[in-house]
């Protein structure tokens, strides 16, 4: 394999803002480091290693004590969805890839890491961006980090589906991480730090989710992946046309047929969900009041 992310380490050895300071527990893993070691193991084609860091990595998310920036949190992922593609763990490739997605949207993720893992990547990118918004709102007095961004107390916030990172820090306690999910449409406060405990169990905005805006939400986003692999399977096909290497021929033939039939078949259902949905489900059909909630 060819050096993977050399570019960000230099990035990250020349900026303050990139460079965790020191002070972690001793069993803590620094996730600047873990990323250079990860890209090394795959670089080397240590699959077995490579697995291990990243799954450390992930979960030591839990005992960071510096603000992790956003584009060390979304390599972590890159690579250990990359990893998992390699080990064919698909539903784990999927999560990780997912949870890069949802915190850096508009990120694609690097070639090098291979062809399957950027075509997964993003498909599932590109229906983060499908989805609608959630928000998310802060009390309490502590500074707050996003997905490695500083974030305000008080103001809402939008935020794309998906899971996210947050951290947040009180005078004179320890740093607390947690990730956290958003859904789609969905209104959550979350108190941090004190001075935010009366914050516990109420809603802002009086957003209700009804079970006609799930069939839009899924219908939409159903329609932007089938086109995703409907793209993905017209550029095979193109591939399959233009190859002059016979050995090619079946693998890629099967591959596009199948991203054709499986866009389609999505697509045809997401458009079936815009259609049908609104026309059987009726306001007041089930559906949930938003609040607090980890």
């Amino acid at each position: 394999m060819k050096p993977i992310l050399s570019g960000l380490f230099a990035l990250s050895l020349c900026s303050p803002v990139l460079a965790q300071e020191a002070g972690l527990p001793s069993d803590c893993t620094n996730l600047m480091t873990a990323v250079s070691q990860i890209s090394a193991s795959l670089d080397q084609a240590q699959l077995d290693e490579a697995s291990v860091l990243a799954s450390k990595a992930r979960e030591d998310l839990s005992c960071q004590e510096k603000p992790v920036s956003n584009l060390v949190l979304t390599s972590v992922f890159h690579l250990s969805g990359a990893v998992h593609m390699f080990l064919g763990e698909e539903k784990q490739a999927w999560e990780a890839f997912g949870f890069s997605a949802s915190i850096a949207p508009m990120a694609s993720i690097n070639p090098v890491l291979g062809t399957q893992a950027q075509e997964t990547h993003e498909i599932l990118r590109q229906s983060v961006l499908a989805a609608p918004q959630g928000q998310i709102q802060f009390a309490g007095n502590a500074e707050v980090w996003l997905d490695g961004k500083p974030a305000e107390i008080g103001p809402s916030i939008d935020m794309p589906a998906g899971q996210h990172f947050l951290q947040w820090k009180a005078e004179g306690q320890p740093m607390q991480n947690r990730v956290i999910r958003v859904e789609s449409g969905e209104a959550r406060a979350i108190p941090v730090g004190p001075g935010a405990e009366s914050f516990k169990g109420d809603s802002f905005g009086g957003v209700k989710i009804e079970a006609k805006h799930w069939a839009l939400i899924g219908g939409g986003a159903a329609i932007v992946t089938g086109g995703a692999l409907l793209a993905l399977g017209f550029k095979t096909k193109a591939d399959f046309e233009s190859t002059t290497d016979e050995a090619e021929l079946d693998a890629l033939a099967q591959k596009a047929n199948t991203l054709l039939i499986a866009g389609g078949a999505t697509a045809g259902l997401g458009l079936s969900a815009l259609i049908v949905g609104p026309m059987f489900l009726e306001d007041g059909s089930p559906g949930f009041q938003v609040g607090f909630v980890w």
